[in-house]
């Protein structure tokens, strides 16, 4: 053990009124008891269930390349030893309970070969059983390896001493909310961009098993996607828009539809141009309110409004006249 280290591990976790900690404590409430019980049905440690906070900070769609992936952190070898499906649509690593499996298989072989040894286990589960082997068991052998035990001890000793709410019962409040959708039609990220203004982040989030750039429908019903339920609204209310999107801009867009819009001529909040005022309703979206006026894009209007990726129901639109 590194005193030294250890305090500056401390000092990362309390920085900003704990700020760190208070968001893995809430991240726990999301995955901490199904963890629990693997642990307990395989006879090991409840020790172990702190590696997914290193490992990708309670990330399910972590991802650092060509490295490790998903709340548990797994290598790609890890990953085809445990046979878990990646193709080059999905990448199942990043589904919690796929990774949460596969771990604890992972760490039930390291602990029948270092019995009563947890840090060994812990040290194979990141490094491999070879490499845990030879390992001296003193500081120093690997300088990476000394801090991410440092710190695996002091987040453990944190996370079971933190005086905070529990977060389980309001997780699954919130994900009661979350609605399935529907598949459009083989479609790709940039169209969900385009016409859910679902950016790649939030992509990532909800749909992080999706690995490629596009995805066709047989792939897509065999996840039986869920997302929260004003993101299933308005991906439920374009399945039409996202099957037609194209990235071609010379396509002529289709012919508007009646809205009630009002016609008031007024001054674009950022340019001195005229434009006419269009009040955001449910299902709204950049691309499908860009439909409605010939002549007009998603991004002309996002830069006319100063809008990045939001636009909020009952939100006022100012939308360029074409010239």
């Amino acid at each position: 053990q590194d005193p030294e280290l250890e305090d500056a591990c401390v000092q990362s976790l309390l920085e900003g009124n704990m700020l760190r900690l208070q968001i893995l404590h809430a991240m726990h409430g999301l995955y901490g008891k199904d963890i629990e019980r693997a642990l307990a049905l395989k006879e090991i440690p409840s020790s172990f269930q702190w590696i997914p906070v290193i490992a990708s900070a309670y990330n399910h769609a972590f991802n650092s390349g060509n490295k490790r992936a998903g709340l548990w952190g797994l290598t790609r070898a890890q990953a085809d030893k445990e046979n878990i499906a990646r193709s080059i649509y999905v990448d199942e690593r990043m589904l919690p309970h796929v990774s949460t499996r596969a771990a604890i298989d992972i760490l039930d072989r390291l602990q029948r070969r270092f019995p009563m040894n947890p840090e060994r286990v812990l040290v194979g589960f990141f490094k491999g059983m070879p490499f845990a082997s030879r390992w001296s068991g003193k500081p120093g052998y690997d300088q990476a390896l000394d801090e991410w035990l440092s710190f695996y001890r002091v987040v453990a000793r944190f996370m079971v001493n933190l005086d905070s709410p529990e977060f389980e019962a309001q997780w699954g409040e919130v994900l009661t909310e979350w609605e399935s959708i529907a598949c459009p039609g083989e479609f790709n990220r940039a169209g969900l961009k385009a016409v859910l203004n679902m950016t790649e982040d939030v992509q990532k989030q909800l749909l992080p098993w999706w690995t490629h750039e596009t995805m066709p429908c047989d792939t897509f019903d065999e996840f039986q996607p869920f997302v929260p339920k004003n993101w299933s609204e308005t991906w439920n209310n374009n399945l039409e828009n996202l099957a037609n999107w194209d990235e071609n801009p010379d396509l002529e867009p289709p012919v508007p539809h009646t809205t009630t819009e009002s016609k008031k001529q007024v001054a674009s909040p950022s340019r001195s141009l005229p434009c006419t005022e269009h009040e955001v309703k449910k299902g709204d979206t950049l691309y499908n309110i860009s439909k409605r006026f010939p002549g007009t894009t998603p991004e002309q209007i996002a830069a006319t409004n100063g809008i990045d990726t939001v636009i909020k129901i009952g939100q006022t639109l100012c939308i360029p006249r074409a010239e």
